[in-house]
């Protein structure tokens, strides 16, 4: 269930639908005991647009980037 709603997460539009998925995964990891880590999550959206609705984790704003790297591999809004 975790795995569906990071894919969701990582794929929804709408800033106030991806905070309610972001809510519901935060709920689910501390059912389990863990912790989601503000400091080691990253927000990029695209396509490129202001923010409408800051995103929180934990009443805490994680970092907006341009890109990132993932498992080895450079993420970037750039097509």
């Amino acid at each position: 269930m975790v795995e569906q709603i990071v894919f969701n997460v990582e794929y929804a539009g709408d800033d106030t639908v991806i905070q309610g998925m972001i809510d519901r995964l935060f709920k689910i990891v501390r059912c389990f005991g863990m912790e989601m880590n503000v400091g080691k999550t990253k927000v990029m959206r695209i396509p490129v647009q202001p923010p409408h609705v800051p995103i929180m984790i934990d009443q805490k704003q994680p970092e907006n980037v341009e890109y990132f790297r993932y498992l080895g591999s450079m993420v970037t809004k750039k097509k």
